[in-house]
């Protein structure tokens, strides 16, 4: 629902600014949630967290400040398929413990703990993203049918409509852990294997240091009474050194200082301000509270969007004090990529979005540069719509989702049920689709279809004979989503995992990026 940039204050100071997308500025739901929002990282005043700045939720745009933290996520910085040691994950155990401990007694649950929402900082790691957080003073928001937080890393009873609170943030800390100690996806890879195992506290430990697997398995038992707190995880972890002095972790903080080569295939652009490509949009000035008359002649700067994943962020975990309405303001300005890569930050979501026909080679220079960033301006209103041709002739091309992976056909002959999977684009038959007037997808003679017209979260979607029913339409979303008539369901893929084979599903509806897709045209 939101834009994260990385901006900068007039005495220098690097912000990370998130802003409520235009479309969804004129929803009562999401206003009110982001107006928690706000108030819920004013609530958390931490030394784990990233220190809210400042906000403007009265008037359009709306918006939030944070202290901009540098260095790669956890998601980021673990080595694929070989994790940390035990020594280096006993001691980041005990330090995000630490960290859960001062967020729950001021009064806060995370609810979507997962390693992309974990800075990796020179100072220690901190907790960021607090989108779907809830004090315990706090009415519910999720509607009914939703699930709370990221699969993979939520807890059963969030995903059985219990009542979540801070054992569900325990849950995640062992899933998360899991994945630090393995480099591998908790509860495996396919969106069945997941809920089930899920459900079933059976959590992939294979390789894993007895002590480490031990508090893991108690973070992830089935029945939230059952769970740790995060003293008793700080006690079992008996850490004798200092996270921050450990060579291991040193070395995974400093590796983020190295340039993004290719930004157009990388999730997330390192800490540093970048240099950007000239954007062929104007930005308006955004007001942010803090000064006591008009916007000031040095307005603040956004020199690039924010990083989510591989580098440093902030514009979710805060400082107390702040209340909404206040009416004092200095201005701040957006310097925008969109004519090259723009990264995004959405929620507890990191998405990279490309302008089509933009030119990828005009990359984000490298930190430290010294050429200075464009200043354009952020459209207050959406440029308008050029007319459709009156007979458009029918447009097949790849349909595309998160990490630019292509939609692909199993079988290049296929048979209704054939599966739908996530594969690296050729430009392949197997990959080129066409969408109807009906809201219909198709390729190669038949229909995207949900298997047996089914409505559950983690059913499989399949190619099958073209039937006009709404099992095999597709509405597009204000944020890319594509649902599902039949369900109301959205194509997501499990994980956000886009490895070649990778089996779509249904999901909730959760605005997140692996339900983000970019149709053929």
């Amino acid at each position: 629902m939101g834009q994260v940039y990385l901006g900068r204050s007039p005495g220098g100071r690097l912000l990370a600014v998130k802003v409520v997308r235009d479309d969804f500025a004129q929803s009562a739901d999401v206003l009110t949630r982001f107006r928690r929002e706000v108030e819920t990282v004013g609530r958390v005043r931490s030394a784990y967290t990233a220190a809210l700045v400042d906000y403007d939720v009265t008037s359009k745009p709306y918006w939030l400040a944070t202290e901009y933290v540098s260095g790669p996520t956890l998601g980021a910085a673990v080595p694929t398929a070989e994790g940390l040691s035990a020594e280096v994950c006993l001691l980041l155990f005990a330090a995000l413990a630490e960290a859960l401990a001062d967020v729950h007694a001021r009064g806060v649950s995370h609810r979507d703990l997962k390693p992309q929402n974990i800075i990796l900082s020179s100072v220690g790691p901190r907790l960021i993203d607090f989108g779907i957080a809830r004090a315990t003073d706090h009415t519910v928001l999720t509607q009914a049918g939703q699930t709370v937080g990221s699969l993979g890393y939520t807890a059963p009873e969030a995903m059985t409509e219990g009542p979540v609170g801070p054992a569900a943030d325990m849950f995640a800390l062992g899933a998360t852990m899991a994945y630090a100690a393995t480099g591998r996806a908790p509860f495996g890879s396919t969106m069945a294997s997941v809920v089930y195992r899920s459900m079933k506290g059976e959590i992939d430990l294979t390789g894993v240091d007895s002590r480490v697997a031990e508090l893991i398995t108690a973070c992830v038992a089935t029945d939230p009474a059952l769970r740790p707190d995060p003293a008793e995880i700080i006690r079992r972890c008996d850490v004798r050194a200092s996270l921050t002095e450990n060579q291991v972790y040193r070395a995974l903080v400093a590796e983020a200082e190295s340039p993004v080569t290719d930004p157009a295939r990388t999730v997330a652009s390192n800490s540093a301000p970048t240099d950007i490509a000239p954007a062929d949009f104007t930005p308006a000035d955004v007001t942010l509270a803090g000064a006591a008359t008009a916007p000031r002649t040095a307005p603040m700067t956004a020199l690039a969007p924010a990083a989510g994943t591989a580098g440093g962020t902030g514009a979710g975990a805060g400082t107390a004090g702040a209340s909404p309405g206040r009416d004092r303001r200095r201005a701040i300005r957006w310097a925008g990529a969109a004519a090259a890569v723009l990264v995004v930050v959405a929620g507890s979501l990191t998405a990279v979005l490309m302008r089509e026909g933009s030119d990828t080679s005009k990359s984000p220079g490298t930190a430290g540069s010294s050429a200075s960033p464009s200043n354009v301006k952020l459209p207050e209103e959406p440029a308008p719509e050029e007319p459709a041709p009156e007979e458009p002739a029918p447009v097949e091309g790849p349909l595309t989702g998160l990490n630019d992976t292509c939609v692909h056909i199993a079988n290049s002959d296929p048979q209704d049920g054939t599966v739908l999977q996530m594969w690296t684009c050729n430009g392949t038959d197997a990959q080129r689709w066409q969408a109807t007037d009906e809201g219909q997808l198709k390729a190669l003679g038949k229909c995207m279809d949900v298997e047996w017209s089914g409505t559950q979260n983690g059913t499989p979607v399949r190619l099958w004979e073209c039937n006009g029913s709404d099992a095999q339409k597709w509405e597009p979303q204000p944020d890319g989503a594509l649902r599902n008539t039949g369900s109301g369901r959205c194509l997501d893929i499990p994980q956000g995992n886009t490895e070649n084979g990778t089996e779509l599903a249904l999901w909730d509806c959760l605005g997140n990026p692996n339900q983000f897709w970019r149709l053929p045209g």
